[in-house]
């Protein structure tokens, strides 16, 4: 939302702290923004960039003609006359773990001009009171709620430690989050992205011979799980794109993995476009393709998306206990690739989420162990015929457990055709059976 030359950057090329972007509006309708989303229950977070700066002459780069807000970046003086001469028309340039170096690379766009970045100085006071000062201001001016910063390199640490104690002592309310999960002070949380990316490889790759639920450890309650513009931002494929076989095959494995990732630990954040299955990268330089939604196939993906994320705001058992055990994996196997685990809230009910990811094996009857027999719900399922799936089992499906003589206790036979997630609850328990109880005759003390 920050003021920024270059529409490809995304805002992370920023050239304006304290202004708001002019491409969608003035200050004041920002103002208005913010306070409907305030009113509707939305909190308002934005990306921070707290690393470098575009070398943009207008801009921070040489405000004074010196390099008084960014790390010095002497060029090597030229050899000849020759080199002299062409100085102001070309570049000095940067290589990964090199020193600059001259580059007889021209200027020839602006784009390249603006991709140049330099680095905060965070040493200089002046400049870490500049972007604390920043930040300030959104907070104060705009009411924002919080920001996320990404690309933070270790070595400004102290910094980001400092910026995040005193933000959190004026405003008490504000939330910071880690764009990786390196233990950087002061941040309420992290993007956990490589989750996300590998859980995504492996489903990706239906030739796979190992279980996906081995690719990523569980998310922790301070994690957020993003499927962010760096996983379906152009070059990347979108997440409908990125899935194997025909439409219908793609749209299923959208479905489970978005249930099996909205039922996990950690906050979640999906990218514009993926609620109705757009198949074109991501693009910001043209509008989502809405115009897919003509289209049945397309309704009933959008229709999916609205109607979980509903389920998940309505379920407490999903995000209430995020930070204890109330997470329980029942199973997992590598040659069926499904797995069942439970998430419990306060009130004690069990909800079992179920997940077959193999691409061709339905499950049939499957038995799946619960500690206590009675009768369960399917209270949500990606197979429903409303969403584009075959509607062998739908929500509201009921089904009673199956009791074992054996040490195996209580059992439920659940069918779960490929590429489905579902999750059950209990919706009534069977009572104990009483023990049986022994009168003893009490024992005389001499």
């Amino acid at each position: 939302m920050a003021e920024h030359p270059l529409d490809e950057s995304l805002g992370y090329q920023l050239t304006g702290y304290y202004a708001v972007t002019s491409r969608f509006g003035t200050p004041t309708d920002f103002m208005y923004l913010v306070d409907q989303l305030h009113q509707a229950g939305v909190s308002v977070v934005l990306d921070g960039v707290s690393t470098g700066f575009p070398k943009d002459h207008f801009a921070l780069y040489r405000f004074d003609g010196t390099p008084c807000y960014g790390m010095p970046d002497p060029v090597p003086a030229p050899k000849t006359e020759e080199q002299k001469d062409m100085l102001p028309r070309y570049r000095e340039g940067t290589q990964a773990g090199r020193s600059p170096r001259f580059s007889l690379t021209p200027i020839d766009s602006e784009e390249e001009l603006a991709s140049r970045v330099c680095e905060f100085d965070l040493s200089k006071p002046e400049v870490e009171n500049f972007l604390i000062s920043a930040a300030f201001f959104w907070l104060e001016k705009f009411h924002v709620d919080g920001f996320h910063f990404t690309g933070t390199p270790t070595e400004a640490e102290g910094f980001i430690g400092r910026m995040n104690q005193v933000m959190h002592e004026n405003f008490p309310f504000v939330t910071t989050y880690a764009g990786e999960p390196q233990a950087l002070t002061g941040f309420d949380h992290y993007w956990n992205t490589n989750w996300v990316e590998k859980m995504l490889a492996r489903l990706t790759d239906l030739k796979q011979t190992t279980s996906i639920f081995s690719a990523a450890p569980r998310p922790s309650s301070s994690c957020v799980l993003p499927i962010s513009h760096d996983l379906v931002a152009s070059p990347r494929p979108s997440l409908a794109a990125r899935m194997q076989g025909d439409d219908h095959t793609q749209f299923a494995q959208v479905r489970a993995f978005y249930l099996f990732f909205l039922t996990q630990p950690g906050s979640k954040l999906t990218m514009m476009g993926t609620e109705f299955g757009q198949r074109n990268s991501w693009n910001c330089l043209q509008s989502l393709d809405w115009h897919l939604l003509q289209y049945d196939t397309y309704q009933k993906q959008q229709r999916f998306f609205r109607e979980a994320n509903n389920f998940y705001l309505s379920t407490p058992a999903l995000w209430e206990r995020d930070a204890d055990e109330s997470f329980r994996v029942v199973k997992t196997g590598a040659r069926d690739q499904l797995m069942v685990y439970v998430r419990q809230g306060h009130d004690g009910c069990d909800y079992y989420v179920a997940a077959n990811f193999s691409a061709t094996m339905e499950h049939a009857r499957h038995r799946i162990s619960i500690p206590c027999g009675g009768a369960y719900e399917v209270v949500f399922s990606t197979d429903d015929a409303a969403y584009g799936g075959q509607g062998q089992i739908s929500s509201s499906q009921g089904m009673r457990s199956v009791q074992s003589c054996g040490p195996g206790g209580s059992g439920l036979l659940l069918s779960l055709p490929p590429m489905t997630a579902a999750v059950l609850r209990c919706v009534h328990r069977r009572p104990q059976r009483a023990q049986p109880h022994f009168h003893h005759r009490p024992t005389t003390q001499l």
